[in-house]
């Protein structure tokens, strides 16, 4: 009696261990930021804790031997998705990490494009400046010359 207690307490502490098993892979598979390739895996493991759960529930696994292994390889397949996931979350991080570098340069890029425009634009104006400088004084010259052929006229006359 005491062995059919202790079975059956046993049942139930795998119950139990399944259940939070599956919580967990649930609140896994609505992680936004996965792969394709990882949620269809959880998918799968989720698919088969589910039912090694629905088993433990309906009684099906009544044998100590045949639960355990059910129970095993449910635990085996979460740790392989458990090693997928750290996998992954390894190379998101190296992701990560590169999109920031490429966000840093991609700034750093537009700031030098725009210390290359302020530059040409100086440029650009300092050239008018000289360009409007040599007008102003031919303009200058030209009066000069108006002036004194005005003068050299009204001394002819």
């Amino acid at each position: 009696k005491v062995k059919a207690a202790i079975d059956k307490v046993q049942g139930l502490q795998s119950q139990w261990e399944l259940a939070s098993v599956e919580v967990a892979l649930h609140r896994v598979l609505a992680t936004p930021n996965a792969s394709p390739k990882l949620l269809a895996e959880a998918k799968k493991v989720v698919a088969d804790v589910d039912a090694v759960v629905e088993e433990l529930e309906a009684g099906k696994l009544q044998d100590p031997a045949t639960r355990k292994a059910k129970v095993g390889s449910a635990i085996q397949a979460l740790a392989g998705l458990e090693k997928e996931w750290a996998q992954a979350a390894g190379a998101g991080g190296k992701l990560h990490d590169l999109e920031q570098q490429l966000a840093q340069k991609k700034a750093m890029l537009s700031q030098t494009e725009k210390q290359l425009k302020l530059a040409t634009l100086e440029k650009e104006l300092v050239e008018k400046k000289r360009l409007l400088e040599r007008l102003v004084a031919n303009k200058h010259e030209q009066e000069e010359q108006q002036k004194q052929r005005q003068e050299d006229d009204a001394q002819q006359q």
